[in-house]
């Protein structure tokens, strides 16, 4: 138990190693000339000028923001942010943007894997349970569906998940905490004004994924709609599905309000466009998963922060809600029913049958990542549509997919890691990084969404980035309140009468 408690002391008291100031104006300044080049690619996407010049400036970028994050640490999150979101769009071929999904973030993260392993953080608390947990992931590798797929797929999520816990141990008091976030909504906002952008530039093609119901060639069927849009196209901008903007503006509304509380009048105007514009690339985008998830923050939020009042303040909302919505869309009821609700756009058949696959192999799984794959076993009844893109697929379901690659009782332990922090966070009084907005307006959000999507999972794009920075930024929260607690047991202790204190210790140790 000393050695432990030594161990502990010694990540705590030793000093973060010294970064230059980290000025944002640089930040600032790549993204606008990002934007710039963007805006000119849009006007002719697939010109050789426009290619050629894509190309140049992302070198350039790329090797820029290497030299910067070396020098500041803190602004990591917002390249890899960038290079999780922006590696998979319309205009990158499918193989091409995985391979520079995995290079680049190889490049921003492998140099922070020694620091972690330096400090010893994960040996200890929920850090030592989280390796444990992708050890088993490493050993699924090993009888995978698609062995490839998932060792990929495991080295992305280690070096994520290695970065933002670099980025979790150098927080030692709420001001640091704001810091990142302010970083995190640089990224989105560069983000942002690239989705804004592709919506008025963009042919609507491309930036529109079309309700008409497809055949198996990907062309339009003359007369059907397809029932997961109910007859409405749904805004994608450069992405390449309508729920990846949804889950930005879910990182984005949600964070920006959690940086609120703490910005200046400037910043708060500045924060306002950024949800305005945000909320309304999400209504475009028609992601319900998000933006429902999102209304529930808001509404614990409230009743978290206001009690009484803050039913009355949800209650109005509400009532707000629905008379803009009667108002805008003459039948409301039409607009939340379309679709096939019954069978949730047809999650509920795919989750039977994931059921049914998981009870084949619930110790052991199917593989890391690969829960598409088990659509291509011969018990399904569907062979096209979206359902034939291999591990790529998604199951729409967080918990499940967890437990159709490895297992249930590594889903188990991995639910118990995530859950943990936030469970310890409410049972304590002191919150003295103000993390408790952030635990019901990011962290519960994407709790709640993951029943319906695959989304906030081991640290996989801009909602997986958030997801684990936030876990990781609370866990050393924890730890950090437990080490307090026994310093002030010891100084108690030592203020103690001898054999008073030799009874109170015998008493406490385990």
């Amino acid at each position: 138990m000393d050695c432990t408690i030594g161990a502990a002391r010694k990540v705590f008291s030793e000093a973060a190693p010294e970064q230059r100031p980290g000025g944002q104006l640089p930040v600032l300044a790549a993204g606008a000339i990002v934007a710039a080049v963007a805006l000119a690619a849009f006007a002719n996407p697939h010109g050789s000028v426009s290619i050629a010049l894509a190309g140049v400036v992302g070198l350039v970028g790329v090797v820029a923001a290497f030299v910067y994050t070396t020098r500041h640490r803190d602004a990591v999150i917002i390249a890899v942010l960038l290079t999780e979101m922006l590696s998979a769009n319309v205009f990158v071929p499918v193989g091409f943007n995985t391979a520079t999904r995995y290079v680049l973030n190889f490049i921003f993260c492998a140099p922070l894997v020694p620091i972690l392993w330096r400090s010893g953080l994960i040996w200890q608390g929920s850090f030592r349970l989280l390796l444990l947990y992708f050890l088993w992931c490493l050993i699924t590798v090993t009888y995978s569906l698609v062995p490839v797929y998932s060792l990929g797929r495991l080295v992305s999520s280690l070096l994520l998940v290695s970065a933002v816990c670099v980025l979790a141990l150098e927080v030692s008091d709420k001001q640091d905490v704001t810091r990142l976030l302010r970083n995190f909504l640089i990224g989105c906002g560069i983000l942002v004004a690239l989705l804004a952008a592709s919506y008025f530039l963009l042919p609507r093609d491309i930036t529109f994924a079309s309700p008409d119901a497809l055949d198996l060639n990907g062309n339009p069927i003359p007369g059907a709609m397809s029932e997961s849009s109910g007859g409405i196209a749904r805004f994608v901008g450069i992405f390449t599905q309508p729920n990846e903007v949804g889950s930005l503006v879910l990182v984005t509304v949600g964070v920006a309000l959690v940086y609120w509380m703490s910005a200046s009048k400037r910043t708060k105007f500045l924060l306002a466009a950024l949800m305005t514009a945000a909320i309304v690339l999400g209504v475009l985008s028609d992601s319900r998963s998000s933006m429902g998830a999102l209304v529930i923050g808001f509404i614990f939020f409230f009743l978290w922060r206001y009690r009484w009042r803050g039913i009355l303040v949800v209650g109005l909302a509400v009532a707000g809600a629905a008379f803009v919505m009667t108002l805008m869309l003459g039948d409301a009821r039409t607009y939340v029913d379309r679709g096939d609700v019954s069978t949730l756009t047809g999650r509920t058949e795919v989750w039977d049958y994931a059921l049914d696959e998981t009870k084949e192999a619930p110790l052991l799984g199917y593989g890391y990542e690969v829960e598409g794959e088990i659509y291509s076993l011969r018990h399904f009844p569907i062979w096209y549509g979206p359902w034939d893109e291999g591990p790529r697929s998604s199951l729409h379901e967080n918990y499940l997919g967890h437990m159709v690659g490895v297992g249930i009782p590594a889903t188990l332990l991995w639910l118990f890691l995530m859950l943990r922090p936030w469970v310890a966070l409410f049972k304590r009084d002191e919150d003295p990084w103000g993390l408790k907005p952030l635990a019901l307006l990011v962290a519960l959000p994407y709790f709640i969404v993951n029943f319906a999507e695959s989304s906030a999972g081991d640290c996989a794009y801009c909602d997986g980035l958030i997801f684990m920075l936030c876990w990781a930024i609370a866990e050393r929260a924890r730890m950090q309140a437990i080490e307090a607690a026994k310093r002030d047991q010891e100084i108690a202790l030592t203020r103690m009468p001898p054999v008073a204190a030799a009874i109170a210790s015998a008493a406490v140790t385990p």
